[in-house]
């Protein structure tokens, strides 16, 4: 049989933790969803590890979108998880959850100024998909008014970390200045996307 909180015993029985899947089905009928929060602390823990053991700073973020349990969510965070955020939902899920907001990134393609104006105010990092949500967003952050506001943008082989923070600078990305306002380059990190 197998080892841990989710395992297959030697008869060939499913157990959950303590319990034997066949006498939860009895107790709570069918179909039942089962979590083991043991295995979920577990599997972050061993994850952890293993980028840990070549990476010295690590920051697992869950994807928000796949499990929209708020008890969940606080297992994780619990565990230093943060979120990969699609979308409002999972921003909110996220933050109601008390998930730090710096542990948070808002993605997506299509992102719409309801959920950067969301994430600004919360302080939460926006990975930036293309030049002009940089525009986008530095207009929204100009309307809500000077605070340190940070986003990655992947822009040709560069990604750079920025803030939005009051100042006026350059983005510098392929030596690009930007059109945007109240952008400051906290860092630039090469890709190997080609």
């Amino acid at each position: 049989g197998g080892q841990g909180p989710i395992r297959v015993d030697d008869d060939g029985l499913l157990w959950i933790e303590d319990r034997a899947a066949g006498e939860l089905a009895e107790t709570f009928g069918t179909p039942l969803y089962v979590t083991s929060e043991a295995q979920i602390r577990d599997n972050v823990r061993r994850l952890r590890h293993a980028f840990e053991t070549r990476w010295p700073r690590v920051t697992l973020l869950f994807a928000t979108k796949s499990n929209a349990s708020l008890a969940i969510r606080r297992v994780l965070l619990e565990e230093g998880g943060g979120g990969d955020c699609f979308g409002l939902g999972g921003l909110a899920l996220s933050l109601r959850a008390g998930v730090p907001p710096d542990l948070l990134v808002l993605n997506g393609s299509n992102k719409q100024p309801a959920e950067l104006t969301a994430a600004l105010e919360a302080g939460v990092v926006v990975n930036v998909d293309d030049r002009s949500e940089l525009e986008t967003i530095a207009r929204l952050a100009e309307q809500l008014g000077p605070a340190e506001r940070r986003l990655d943008h992947r822009g040709g082989r560069h990604r750079c970390r920025c803030d939005l923070s009051g100042k006026q600078s350059d983005l510098n990305d392929r030596g690009e200045k930007a059109r945007c306002r109240d952008l400051r380059v906290h860092a630039t990190h090469a890709s190997s996307r080609a």
